[in-house]
Order: C-alpha cells, then sequence, then structure tokens
C-alpha cells in the first residue's frame, strides 16, 4: 500500500510514513514472498546483467568485438559493482533506467523523435524508483545541451517532472520533499 509505513516504533529515528521512491519495493512485493526470501540476491544481479548487456551492446556497435568484450570484463570485475550489488538494493535498477533513459534519449533526440516517449517513460520510472540516479538528471541533461548544444536535452528534465506528477501527484511532492 502506498505510502509505504513502517510498523511504529520499529525505527525511533525514522519517520512512519515512508517516501522514498517506492517502485523497487512495489516491485518486489509482487514476488512471492517465499521466493524472494531464498533468492532475494538474486534480482541486483539479473538486473546488473541487463545493464552490462546494454552497456556491451553500446560498445559492440561502436568497435571491435573485443573492445566490447574488454568493456564488459572491466564492469564486471570493478570491486564497486560486485560489492554494491551483493544484497537486495534498489541501485542496480536505477542503474539500468537511468542507462536506458540516456540511450531512449540519444535516440529520440538524434535519429528517430518517436523515442522520446519511451526515454519520458523511463524518466518517470527512474524518478520513482531510485532517487540518487534521478538527481544524477539534474546534472548530465543540461551538462548534455552544453556539449552538444542542443537544448533538448535540458528540455527533458522538466517534461519527466511534469509527466511523474500527472501520473501521482501526492506521491510526487513527497518525492520531490525528500529531493529537498
Amino acid at each position: 500500500r502506498l505510502p509505504i509505513r513502517l510498523p511504529e516504533g520499529l525505527f525511533l529515528l525514522e519517520e512512519t510514513e515512508q517516501w522514498y521512491p517506492p517502485l523497487f519495493l512495489i516491485l518486489c512485493a509482487l514476488l512471492p514472498e517465499k521466493w524472494l526470501t531464498r533468492h532475494y540476491w538474486l534480482i541486483n544481479h539479473v538486473i546488473d546483467l541487463g545493464a552490462l548487456a546494454v552497456l556491451f551492446g553500446i560498445a559492440a556497435t561502436m568497435g571491435p568485438l573485443w573492445a566490447a568484450a574488454s568493456v564488459a570484463v572491466i564492469y564486471a570485475l570493478s570491486p564497486g559493482t560486485m560489492h554494491e550489488y551483493a544484497s537486495l538494493n534498489v541501485r542496480p535498477l536505477g542503474g539500468l533506467l537511468l542507462i536506458g533513459f540516456l540511450m531512449a534519449a540519444y535516440h529520440g533526440l538524434v535519429t528517430h523523435s518517436g523515442w522520446i516517449g519511451l526515454a519520458c517513460l523511463l524518466g518517470v520510472l527512474l524518478l520513482y524508483t531510485h532517487k540518487l540516479s534521478a538527481q544524477q538528471l539534474w546534472f548530465t541533461l543540461p551538462f548534455l545541451a552544453v556539449v552538444t548544444m542542443d537544448w533538448r536535452w535540458a528540455v527533458l528534465l522538466p517534461a519527466i517532472y511534469g509527466l511523474a506528477f500527472l501520473v501521482w501527484p501526492r506521491g510526487f511532492m513527497k518525492i520531490l520533499e525528500a529531493h529537498k
């Protein structure tokens, strides 16, 4: 149920009503509890494998296959990635949605405008999934707008936030409060 409420008195310094972006928790709640209890560790690895597949695909289209394989090995062996994703955490899904958003936005701005709808959908999902990955867009999109001299990159940020507000106004305002 939204908003997520912790049992009273569980954490002394934590508010009972939680407003961290809830999408990852909702997706976990859709899984059978018994399966989740036994296999929770698998979720982040599967999501991270998706991110690795996207990065490998990008590298493979830009250069030789050995270079793409090198990118995959470097990513797979990076200590931060291995340590970070050893437990159930929202960061891998945030990273995958961020990569997906940037790829869809790139294709929407460079190859075919039809990709912009997918980019906006992924951006809204990102906003409702992981706070820090969404905040990364605050810097990445204006930077891309300046570097590419294409103002449309910067317009994507208010578009995502506007659409997220339309999807769930009360939740959006609480999440925006948490960003502050």
